[in-house]
Order: structure tokens, then C-alpha cells, then sequence
């Protein structure tokens, strides 16, 4: 039987939760004896456990009493009172630090080394840096221990060695330069703890880093039985690493493993479903009396789903909570804001490419200034800018430099069209707002350009940094300027800032270790540091903690929900060195597993209600998922969150606002409706759309908006504009009125649109007709022979119009289009040649600016005069003396295919029937002598026009058509119009389902609008 070795030092195995809590406290009170305030350290192991037991030991006292001269300490601050002036002295180690001794130790290497292929690559930088670090615990070995540690980690294989002695390099490097490390630090405080009288309790939460517990060795070996007493969680199920750290520190073994407490398990559809049920269940029992400060969260480590949806979750249900933010510096304002300025600064990006720009415009859309000393945001322009960059072109850094010319020809070109001087006034006001607006922006560039300058031509690190700073500064402000600012904005933002700030302190470090400037080891420096944590989240420990599994070993808390205890989450993936294997230096990549199933069974076992959810797929990256093998068999499995909201007696699936929507749309009191809606506050929109999705009534929501809120246009309305309103309300209402359009964005385009290559046929048509009208009679026969050259000069001509804005696509691709645009050309010369009609005219313009021919003007049914205007794509002669409409498509006719019984389409096709009505009255014939016609050009395929002849039957019901649409936009009716029999889910319109996602409420909240009275 093996001898149980003899303990030094008094030792409790504790149970986990406030047994745990109560055993410090104990051992505190024993320590301290007859005298209360004598001081006693506490060492935990870094992390909540620290805090908790800060806030437990009150709890644990006699009566609730206090714990007075109690410092609660890691080893490592432990160290630092114990290392004296000479360590402290002594700058602290930073990561652009280690980067820097790293790549200076690669560079002495030998070219004919292992590393000589693989040393300038960023995976082998990383590598040394971090073994700089990993490699400290070599200064307490023995030389054996430590020849033996170096050949164990290389494994036989050169590169591992190598990186190994160039790492130990880099780290003599750094002690010489005057920086410290833990090793040097902890050795430093081992020699020292003579000098160390105050009692201590050592609480083990969780294992030691190996130097720690050597450091911890020597400190208690000094202070003998009397002064140190041992306190260790009783593991379920046992834990031997724990175990010899007790026994290795002098303590007493381990008794028996207590039983794991089974805990509830519930399964749910997904991720965002556990985070919901989580938040359901914590404003479940803080409704019931609990204090938030006796429940906590737990998730995986890393950065599942879970990390931040917990805490979004929670914040969306007004649940106060606290722990550190999901994600690092780089996802903060203030980081985002730092990586965009490097993308500008890299200099084997882009530079200011207009993409860039905006990407930083989009984080920053205010100027930090102080007018009369008080520190204001002034906004920018921003959509303003963008929407003017786009439509000038200017995509890369040079187009900068030829902004303000291409506007200023633009402006010629608007004056140079018919009708300018008849609307001079409104035209000169808006190019002057148009140069303001790129006045500004150019200005806001070079701002900009020159503060990178400046960084890029520093002469060292801290030039460089601090005029970092300044670019930095102008997008996000100074620090006073952020605290009156800022000051509404979440912690997590203020603290991130404050964190970046500090950042640039840390490159000015790379000058004292001889480090030369440059501008692509910056960027990648500051990369590097942006990866830190983005700190707490709060300002204080008030709320819900919000904590990684790993850390939440021993909580002080009453209820706990652990979620994401899935498979390959829990336990967490190993992970094994790339270029040096983990070996006895090394945590080893079984690490973060033995501390996920230690806080997993402390957690367990040391609070009394703990409710675990695990997903059963995955909606990010499809599939099933699985429990994890932790979990044992059995459990209660819950339905989707549709399911729960849609059943009957389902409140305590709802969000707030979707509990308050139920029921306010239960109710047909008009007068309850709203109180319900205005009980929420802020969020009272969301509220009142899930009402009217709900309820039976017809709203805002549905379309239909204030009578008027859509004025019919002065000047006249467009075939479009009525066409628009008859394929669907809703659509018209996104575009006319609220005015929204998507924007090309020419950084996106390899290839003209086709509908900018419908254009482009347009116009080289319309040029060749006006070409020919110009010629003096007698004029040669429609279409003349030399049409083909004209009609490259033309589409080169507005091909450049096209390519100055960015439009054109890339030169590869617009020489096939080229090719293909002249031959559709061709083939629409040919087809007129053997039509024998003679062109009147092309692209006739009525009743806008400048047009000899004037508005139409169409009588409704009731006596309205509405003015339509427009242009004509072609207006042609036959043989037979009838007059002919074209408009031309670029698509395939089945859009445009005209129903004899219906021949408007229910409103849907009023271009044609108009246009021919504008043609009769020019040429000053019935509308029964005019055809009017689609014709399909620029496809490969020949398709047959598509024709109208007219009548007054025809005229009549168009004018029937446009007074129903005049009569629907007066009144505000816009309610989506049916499902068509193609598109998405039934629509074919881009505002009813722009996603593809709710097609089928639609339809039947459609079919509910439709059998509603108008």
C-alpha cells in the first residue's frame, strides 16, 4: 500500500460553492486569531474567482461581519511586492516588444539554417514570439533539465530546434534591454521571501502555471505551519492535477471524489434559441425576487455564437449585467476605427480608394471639434458624399486628384442640354450645393491623406505613433473630448478607447530596443495589438455575471444557466503547436480541457440550481449538432421558437416587446392598443409593427399612409411613375416616396449592367436618327450606309461617359461587350431597313424642360387634367402613312407580352397607349392611325416586336388607369399588390420581399388587405 505523504501544512477539501467560501474565511479568522486586523494574503489564481471571493467573505463572516486587512491577491501581484525597486524598475514586456526581439533574433540567424526559408513569414514570427515568452521557466531549470526540456520540445526536427535557441535569444535580448518577464519577476520574488511576514492562505481554485507554484513553494516553505494554511476545492468525480499541486505545496491529499450533481437539461433549436431561453430564464427569476447578483451565465470559451448573443440577449431584455465584452479591441469603435486608418496606411493596400474611405466614414460620420471651448460632434455629410462619389466615378486613390474637374464637366454637360435656361435657377443651386459637397469631401480626403503621410514618413517609432495618434484623434476625438461625447455611449466603447489610446504608447517602446521604423512592421504591429480584449463591460459587478466557462469554476452565485454545451465546444477542441509541439514547458493542449471539465463539475456541484442547454443544429453553418459528451443521457427537449410564439399559452417564449404586441392585438380597443404600444418607451416601433402584422386591422404597416403623404408631382407625372403604382403600391411608395434607390457602386463592376447596356443601344440609335434628320434633303435611304461607323463613333462616346464613372467594367470585358453592343446595333439597322418606315424622330422629349412639345395632358373619368410627360424613343413613317412608336427593350419580351382583352394590363402597361396618344396629336391624326410597339434589342435571340395598333377604346381605359392611380397616391393607398406568378415566394418586387424571407405572412396579410374595405 503506498504511504500517504505527510502534510506540512494545514489543508480543508472543501465542497464547492459556499462550503469553498466558507473554509477561506475560516481560515482566515484562524490565522488571524485574537487580533482581527492583522493582515492575512489571500492567493487565488487569477480570474472571477478572485472577485467572488472578494464579495463571499463577508457573506461567510460571524454575523455577517466584515473582513477587515484581508488582501485577496494572485501570485503574480504577490511577486511584484516581493521582487523590490530593482524588478520594478524594470519596463513590463508588451507583445510589439516581443515582435520586435523576435524579428531581430530571425535576422542574426545564419542564411543556410532551416529557417532561411520560412524565417520573414508572419507564422514563424508569431511563433518565436511566443515561445519567448513560454520558454522563461528554462531559467530555474538545472543545464540538464534544461537540455532535456529543449530536445523534448524539438522532437528531431531542425526547425523546432532553431526556433527554440532563436527564441531563447530573443529573450536574453529583452532581459538586457531592460525588460522583465514573469520568470525574471517570480525568481526575483523567490530569493526575496525572507522579507515576507504576513500570513497566507493559499485558495486553489484551479491549477498553477508551473513557475507559479515554485514561486508559491518557496514563499510558504519560508512562512512554516503557523503562518500558511492551505484551502482546496473538493473536485466530483477528482481532479490529480490539483491534487499533487496540494500535496506539492505541503498539503494533505485529496479525500474520496465526491458524486457530480446532475444538473436540468434542456435542448433547443439553435444558439440564438439558448441565448433567448437563458435571458427568458434570468428575467424569470429576477421577476421572482432573486437579485441579479446571485445569477450568473456561463458559455463556451473562444468565440462561438454564444459569447455575444448571450450578452445582446440580455441587454435587449434590460437586464443589467457585467463581465468582460464578447470579441477584442479590433471589434470596439475605437478599433475598427484604428484597423481602417492601417488599411489606408498599408502600403501594400490600396491606399484612400473611395471603398476605404467610406469604410472609415462609416465608423466616424462626425467631426470632433470644440467650439468655444466645449467639445461638440459635427456631422458629416456623409450619404451626401457617397452618393456624389459614386456618381462621379471615383473609385481608386489618383481619381482624387480629377474629382473636382469631372464634376466641373458634368456641370458643362447639364448646361449644354436643351432647356437649361429655362431652369437656370434651380440648376445653379443645385452644382453649387454639388460643389460644396465636394469641396468638403476632397478637403476631408487630404486631411486624411496627409496625417498617413506623416506616419509613413516618420524618422522613428515615436514620431510615427504620435502622428498616429493624430490621425486617430480626428476620427474619434481627444480623450476630453470623448468624455462629454461619449459620455451616453456603452462602457465597453469608452474603456476600448482608452485601451487603443494606449496602444501608441507601446509602439513608441520599439525605439529604446533599437527597432528601425517601418511603415509595413507597424501596420502589422498594430494588427497584433488589436487583438487584445476589449476589456469589462461595465463600469461596475452590478447584474448578471456573464462569464466563460473555463473561469467559472467557483462562483458565488445561487443560479446559474450554462448554454452551448454541444459537442466540440464542450470540451473544447485541442489545439497543438504548429512549428514546436507542446511538450513539458508547455501547458500542452489538454490545458484548456482539464480547466472546462474542472469548472464544469465545480460549477455543478457548488450551486444549488443550474440549468444546462445545448442546440441541436447549427444555422450558421447548417447541420446537426450533438450534446456533449459530458452530459448525460435524458433531459427535456424544447420546440422552435416559432412554435412557442405561435401556440397557445406561450408568454414565456416571447420577448417583451412581442409579448406586449400579442397583446395589444388581442384587443379591439382602439384606445387599449395604444397604451399597450406606448408602455414600452422606445421601443414602441417595433411594437406597433408586430401589432399590425398581428391584428386584424389595416394600418401604416399595410400601406396605407396619410392621404397626401405622396403628392402627385406639379410639373406632371411619367409613364413610369404610373406604371410603377399599378405593378405594385408598396414598391412606389419605397421609390417616389421615400425615395429610395439602390446606387451603383462602380468598385463592384467587372461588367456593364444591362440596363446600362440597354442604355448605351438606346443612345447609339437615337444619335443615328438624329444624325440622319440633320442631313439636308434630299436625304440618302434609312438606315445610310455609313450608319455602322457612326454608330461606333457613337457608343464609344457615351462608352466614355459610362467608364468616367466607373460604370464600364473592366477593359477585357468591355471589348466583348463592345463587339456585341455594335452587333445588336447592327441587326436593329437591318431590321428597319426592311420595315421601309422613315424615322420622325428620336428620343422626343414632351413636356419637360426645354421639349418643343408639350405636356400630354390626360382627362380622368371625373374631370382630373393630369399632365404627363416623358420621351419617345422613336417615332417613325410607314409606307402606308401610319404612324409608328417604338420603344425599345433590352430584355426579353416576356415582361411586356399585351393582352388583347386587356391590352393596359390592369394600368401595368400605360407607356405605349400614351406615347402613341403624344405621336396622333403631333402629327395631328386619329390615335386609330398610330401602332405603337415594343422592340427587343441587344439579346442574340430574335424575338417579334410586340404590337398595338390604338383606338379610342384603348385611350379611354388608359385614362380610366391613370385617374386610379392618381386617385390611390392622393388617398395614400399603398398596400403591396398580389403575388405575381414568378419571383420570390410569388413577388417579383424588390421592396414586398427584398430578402425572400416572410413571403408567406405576406401573402396572407395580402389576401387580408384585399378582402379589407378600401
Amino acid at each position: 500500500m503506498e504511504a500517504v505523504p505527510e502534510a506540512r501544512f494545514p489543508t480543508t477539501w472543501a465542497r464547492p460553492g459556499g462550503p469553498w467560501f466558507a473554509a477561506v474565511r475560516a481560515a482566515i479568522a484562524d490565522l488571524q486569531g485574537d487580533d482581527p486586523l492583522r493582515e492575512v494574503a489571500v492567493v487565488v489564481p487569477p480570474g472571477p474567482t478572485a472577485t467572488a471571493l472578494r464579495r463571499a467573505l463577508p457573506r461567510h463572516g460571524v454575523g455577517g461581519s466584515g473582513v477587515a486587512a484581508v488582501v485577496v491577491t494572485t501570485a503574480i501581484d504577490l511577486a511584484h511586492r516581493l521582487a523590490g525597486p530593482a524588478v520594478a524598475e524594470r519596463r513590463p514586456i508588451t507583445r510589439v516588444v516581443q515582435l520586435a526581439m523576435a524579428r531581430r533574433a530571425l535576422a542574426g540567424g545564419h542564411r543556410e539554417s532551416a529557417l532561411s526559408t520560412v524565417g520573414g513569414h508572419p507564422a514563424t514570427l508569431d511563433a518565436v514570439a511566443d515561445l519567448t515568452g513560454a520558454l522563461a521557466p528554462l531559467a530555474w531549470c538545472s543545464p540538464a533539465e534544461a537540455a532535456a526540456a529543449r530536445h523534448s520540445l524539438a522532437g528531431g526536427r531542425a526547425v523546432a530546434r532553431e526556433l527554440v535557441e532563436v527564441a531563447e535569444r530573443a529573450r536574453v535580448s529583452l532581459v538586457e534591454a531592460g525588460y522583465r518577464d514573469e520568470a525574471l519577476l517570480l525568481s526575483t520574488a523567490a530569493a526575496n521571501v525572507a522579507a515576507f511576514d504576513t500570513p497566507v492562505v493559499v485558495a486553489l481554485a484551479d491549477e498553477l502555471a508551473p513557475m507559479q507554484a515554485r514561486f508559491l513553494e518557496a514563499l510558504v516553505g519560508r512562512l512554516g505551519p503557523e503562518q500558511v494554511r492551505i484551502v482546496a476545492p473538493a473536485v466530483p468525480g477528482g481532479d490529480d492535477v490539483v491534487e499533487r499541486l496540494v500535496v506539492g505545496l505541503g498539503g494533505l491529499p485529496a479525500p474520496p471524489p465526491a458524486e457530480v450533481t446532475v444538473p436540468t437539461i434542456v435542448s433547443l433549436p439553435d444558439a440564438d434559441e439558448e441565448s433567448r431561453h437563458a435571458a427568458r430564464h434570468v428575467a424569470g427569476l429576477a421577476a421572482a425576487g432573486v437579485p441579479l447578483d446571485r445569477i450568473a451565465v456561463v458559455h463556451p470559451a473562444g468565440t462561438p455564437p454564444h459569447s455575444r448573443t448571450v450578452r445582446d440577449e440580455l441587454t435587449r431584455a434590460g437586464v443589467a449585467w457585467h463581465g468582460r465584452a464578447a470579441g477584442d479591441l479590433a471589434g470596439t469603435l475605437a478599433g475598427q476605427v484604428l484597423a481602417t486608418l492601417l488599411d489606408l496606411l498599408d502600403p501594400d493596400g490600396d491606399g484612400a480608394a473611395r471603398v476605404r474611405v467610406f469604410d472609415l466614414l462609416a465608423l466616424a460620420p462626425v467631426t470632433p471639434a470644440f467650439q468655444g471651448g466645449v467639445p461638440v460632434p459635427i456631422v458629416r455629410a456623409v450619404a451626401r458624399w457617397e452618393a456624389l462619389a459614386r456618381r462621379l466615378g471615383l473609385v481608386t486613390a489618383a481619381d482624387w486628384d480629377v474629382a473636382t474637374e469631372r464634376l466641373r464637366g458634368r456641370h458643362d454637360q447639364e448646361w449644354a442640354a436643351p432647356g437649361a435656361d429655362e431652369r437656370r435657377e434651380p440648376l445653379a443651386q443645385r452644382q453649387a450645393q454639388e460643389r460644396d459637397t465636394l469641396g468638403r469631401l476632397v478637403r476631408f480626403v487630404r486631411s486624411l491623406q496627409a496625417d498617413l503621410a506623416a506616419v509613413a514618413a516618420a524618422g522613428d517609432w515615436g514620431q510615427a505613433a504620435a502622428a498616429l495618434r493624430v490621425a486617430w484623434h480626428r476620427q474619434v476625438g481627444t480623450e476630453a473630448w470623448r468624455q462629454r461625447c461619449w459620455a451616453q455611449a456603452p462602457t465597453v466603447q469608452r474603456r476600448a478607447a482608452s485601451r487603443v489610446r494606449r496602444l501608441f504608447e507601446a509602439l513608441a517602446e520599439l525605439d529604446r530596443v533599437g527597432e528601425l521604423f517601418d511603415v509595413r512592421v507597424l501596420v502589422r504591429a498594430v494588427r497584433a495589438l488589436l487583438s487584445g480584449t476589449a476589456g469589462p463591460a461595465s463600469e461596475s459587478a452590478a447584474g448578471v455575471l456573464v462569464v466563460p466557462l473555463p473561469d467559472a469554476g467557483l462562483l458565488d452565485v445561487d443560479h446559474v444557466v450554462v448554454v452551448g454545451m454541444n459537442d466540440g465546444l464542450v470540451p473544447p477542441r485541442p489545439q497543438q503547436g504548429l512549428l514546436v509541439p507542446d511538450g513539458p514547458l508547455f501547458p500542452g493542449p489538454e490545458l484548456p480541457v482539464r480547466r472546462a471539465r474542472r469548472a464544469y463539475r465545480l460549477l455543478t456541484a457548488g450551486v444549488g440550481d443550474v440549468v444546462v442547454t445545448w442546440a441541436r443544429s447549427d444555422l450558421r453553418q447548417g447541420g446537426a449538432r450533438f450534446p456533449s459528451p459530458w452530459l448525460p443521457h435524458g433531459g427535456s427537449a424544447v420546440a422552435s421558437h416559432a412554435a412557442g410564439v405561435l401556440g397557445a399559452g406561450s408568454g414565456a417564449w416571447l420577448t417583451p416587446a412581442e409579448s406586449l404586441a400579442r397583446r395589444a392585438a388581442a384587443s379591439d380597443d382602439p384606445v387599449h392598443v395604444t397604451s399597450v404600444v406606448a408602455s414600452v418607451g422606445d421601443g414602441h416601433q417595433r411594437v406597433g409593427a408586430l401589432v399590425a402584422r398581428l391584428g386584424p386591422s389595416q394600418g401604416p404597416h399595410d400601406g396605407d399612409v396619410t392621404p397626401g403623404a405622396v403628392p402627385v408631382p406639379d410639373g406632371g407625372v411619367s409613364a413610369t411613375w404610373l406604371e410603377s403604382y399599378a405593378a405594385c403600391p408598396f414598391h412606389h411608395f419605397v421609390r417616389y416616396g421615400l425615395g429610395v434607390r439602390e446606387p451603383d457602386d462602380p468598385v463592384e463592376v467587372d461588367d456593364p449592367s444591362a440596363r446600362d447596356r440597354g442604355s448605351l443601344i438606346h443612345a447609339v440609335l437615337a444619335d443615328l436618327v438624329v444624325e440622319w434628320l440633320a442631313r439636308p434633303e434630299p436625304r440618302p435611304p434609312w438606315p445610310p450606309d455609313d450608319a455602322p461607323v457612326s454608330a461606333e463613333r457613337s457608343l464609344d462616346r457615351h462608352a466614355g461617359d459610362l467608364g468616367e464613372r466607373g460604370l464600364r467594367g473592366h477593359p477585357a470585358m468591355w471589348g466583348i461587350r463592345r463587339a456585341q453592343l455594335l452587333e445588336a446595333v447592327r441587326r436593329a439597322l437591318e431590321e428597319d431597313r426592311h420595315t421601309g418606315r422613315t424615322p420622325w424622330a428620336a428620343e422626343l422629349a414632351f413636356g419637360t424642360a426645354g421639349a418643343a412639345t408639350p405636356a400630354l395632358t390626360v382627362t380622368t373619368g371625373d374631370g382630373t387634367a393630369i399632365p404627363v410627360r416623358g420621351a419617345i424613343d422613336r417615332v417613325e413613317v410607314g409606307p402606308d402613312g401610319r404612324v409608328v412608336v417604338t420603344d425599345f427593350k433590352s430584355g426579353r419580351p416576356d415582361r411586356y407580352r399585351i393582352d388583347a382583352d386587356d391590352p393596359t394590363r390592369s394600368g401595368r402597361v400605360l407607356q405605349l397607349p400614351l406615347y402613341g396618344l403624344v405621336a396622333a396629336r403631333a402629327h395631328d391624326v386619329p390615335v386609330e392611325q398610330v401602332i405603337v410597339q415594343y422592340r427587343f434589342v441587344g439579346r442574340p435571340e430574335p424575338y417579334r416586336p410586340v404590337v398595338l395598333p390604338l383606338d379610342d377604346a384603348i385611350i379611354d381605359g388608359v385614362c380610366d388607369a391613370v385617374g386610379a392611380v392618381v386617385d390611390g397616391v392622393s388617398a395614400g393607398r399603398f398596400r403591396p399588390a398580389e403575388p405575381a406568378d414568378r419571383g420570390l415566394f410569388g413577388w417579383d418586387c424588390p421592396s414586398c420581399v427584398p430578402d425572400g424571407l416572410g413571403g408567406e405572412e405576406l401573402a396572407e396579410r395580402v389576401r387580408r388587405s384585399a378582402e379589407a374595405p378600401t
